[in-house]
């Protein structure tokens, strides 16, 4: 009986609402990457500073910055007499103080001018300053003595201090980070019994976020007595960053290049300052608890978001909670997860750490946490072996009847196992398919013969790296042959 040709060329993400027969998505992965035709797994990391008191966890990484001296990567750790850290790449601590950490986050922006350039971290109504040289406690200056959440108005250079416990918005001075004036403020809706939760600024726009609204800052007038009136208006569609235990959630939210990212209810959500649009329907059932038999993956066992952060970085948001990070290409709209567990994420679209243009650094939950960088040149995690699989839904093929694949033909790198299910059964034994050595693409065979109506195919390895182009699966008809490409 001749044989035809099924090719799988095309890599969907994850899509957990799905039934197990829809093509619309893949119905399992881990620790994976997916590009426009291909699928691989994720980058290894390494290790790059460990904090001296044990074990503690890092609440909070600041984006990369030049702190006079050179980059720098500011760190928050849960306990310690000196846990608000200032790490340099190659260098390690230089600079540190003891404060109460925010275990929701601290919030952190860097302020500048063409004289200096400060960093300036908020954390359970304190405010800390890190000049390039040392930490100094500069509450007392912030208005009140108090500043849960910290931010900059980049169209007059104004250093924003929020307590968000009584709903008030400060601005510096232009140009002065600690200068506040007595009218510089707004209070946005006091008595709603809503915290302020996250404020960010996205093109010279300044987004301040509550539990079901937000508020976007556009420019300021002056009003008939001198003082500075600060321009918002309020986006008040039920939507914006929930609360957890009345405490601010700075790290709920993110800047983009096309918008603010937030945790909302049920969800994650864009602004570019209008309506806020849900980009996570694809994860919806874990956001429910009410995940498929299919999924492997960490299930979504408590409403708690305490520990739940956002990052953009290149096209890609990663969402990460203690169990995982997951990771959204926006120009695939494609979702995947990483079986990493971290409670505070950092990234720079510049560096000087690797020998790619940008990084992503991850709070590593161990005994004790450590930093690790996500370099594209690893294959393990500081040594541990990564475990990656992907699995595509079940198909028929282009034929509903009962037919036979005979072989599968894949096309990349590395040793991938080649495993099948059918009719939305257990996947049965597979075998390890060699393919090339990257860079060099080569094709690999496995012949395994499984019979079955709808078949759903598994790639993926216990170690090592690889990447897979292309499937071909040959497929015995009991019937007339039928033409499908998938």
């Amino acid at each position: 009986m001749s044989l035809r040709p099924v090719t799988i060329e095309q890599f969907p993400g994850l899509d957990l609402r799905q039934d197990p027969g829809d093509a619309a998505g893949a119905i399992d992965l881990a620790n994976i990457t997916l590009e426009p035709g291909r699928v691989r797994v994720r980058d290894g990391t390494s290790l790059l500073y460990t904090p001296v008191t044990t074990p503690n966890n890092f609440y909070y990484l600041s984006p990369l910055f030049d702190d006079g001296v050179g980059r720098c990567i500011v760190g928050a750790v849960s306990a310690g007499a000196a846990n608000l850290l200032a790490i340099r790449p190659g260098t390690g601590l230089v600079a540190s103080i003891g404060a109460t950490v925010n275990a929701t986050g601290c919030s952190g922006t860097v302020f500048g001018t063409p004289a200096v350039t400060r960093f300036y971290l908020a954390t359970t109504s304190r405010l800390y300053e890190y000049t390039g040289a040392a930490w100094s406690d500069v509450t007392a200056s912030a208005p009140g003595g108090a500043s849960d959440i910290v931010a900059v108005s980049s169209g007059d250079n104004r250093l924003v201090s929020i307590a968000s416990a009584i709903h008030k918005v400060s601005f510096s001075d232009p140009g002065v980070a600690l200068t506040f004036g007595a009218n510089n403020y707004v209070q946005l809706t006091p008595g709603d019994g809503e915290y302020i939760q996250a404020a960010y600024t996205f093109n010279n726009q300044l987004f301040v976020f509550k539990s079901t609204k937000f508020f976007v800052f556009y420019g300021n007038s002056t009003d008939a007595t001198g003082n500075p009136v600060f321009n918002y208006r309020t986006v008040n569609n039920g939507i914006g960053i929930s609360e957890s235990w009345f405490t601010p959630r700075p790290q709920s939210a993110c800047v983009g290049d096309d918008g603010i990212y937030f945790i909302g209810p049920g969800g994650i959500y864009r602004t570019s300052g209008g309506p806020a649009v849900r980009i996570s329907q694809a994860l919806q059932p874990w956001f429910d608890g009410t995940t498929g038999p299919f999924w492997t993956g960490p299930v979504r066992v408590s409403t708690n978001a305490d520990y739940q952060r956002l990052m953009w970085l290149n096209g890609k948001l990663y969402f990460s909670t203690p169990d995982c990070i997951f990771v959204w290409d926006r120009a695939l709209n494609a979702w995947s997860w990483w079986n990493f567990a971290v409670t505070a994420m950092g990234s720079s679209s510049t560096n000087n750490v690797t020998s790619s243009p940008a990084y992503l650094a991850l709070g590593a939950l161990g005994a004790p946490s450590n930093i690790r960088l996500v370099r594209p040149t690893l294959t393990t995690d500081n040594g541990t072996a990564i475990v990656s699989r992907y699995r595509l839904p079940f198909e028929t093929y282009g034929n509903p009847a009962e037919k036979r694949i005979r072989e599968t033909l894949l096309e990349g790198t590395g040793t991938p196992t080649v495993q099948w299910s059918r009719d939305w059964g257990s996947l049965v034994t597979g075998s390890a398919v060699t393919l090339g050595t990257s860079p060099a693409i080569a094709v690999g065979r496995q012949r395994l013969a499984i019979r079955g109506r709808a078949f759903s195919l598994q790639l993926g390895a216990a170690s090592g790296a690889w990447a897979v182009n292309r499937v071909q699966a040959n497929v015995s008809d009991a019937t007339r042959p039928v033409a499908a490409t998938v």
